[in-house]
């Protein structure tokens, strides 16, 4: 079934969707994805939002400060943030048989690229 939340395909009724929390609504519309980008076109009226999932997922930065989720992370584990990235890289890669393919495979990448960031800072 499809998330009305989040478009997920991987959502089973009666439970909580993993991506966005929505409480067990199921639709085949109402978002479009887009398999090809990865993201989610979603219609606001005369505009049309593209929701990148991968590189800026809207519900990292859902405060009022806004500050992105990675940069407080960063913030609050200090000498420990390698560890954070290299964690989520194995997390990625381990799942992404199992779970959402080659989007997990693309999150990986943007957790590789955040840690050669943070090397290449520490030089």
């Amino acid at each position: 079934m499809r998330c009305v939340g989040c478009g997920d395909n991987n959502f089973s009724v009666g439970f909580s969707c993993m991506l966005c929390g929505n409480g067990g609504e199921t639709s085949s519309w109402g978002k479009v994805f887009n398999e090809h980008k990865r993201s989610f076109i979603e219609p606001k009226g005369d505009d049309t939002v593209v929701v990148d999932r991968v590189n800026k997922p809207t519900h990292y930065n859902h405060n009022e400060t806004g500050i992105e989720c990675i940069d407080a992370i960063k913030a609050a584990t200090g000498e420990h943030f390698e560890g954070y990235l290299q964690g989520n890289i194995i997390k990625y890669i381990w799942r992404y048989r199992y779970k959402n393919g080659i989007e997990d495979l693309q999150k990986a990448q943007v957790y590789i690229g955040w840690l050669e960031d943070h090397r290449k800072e520490k030089l």
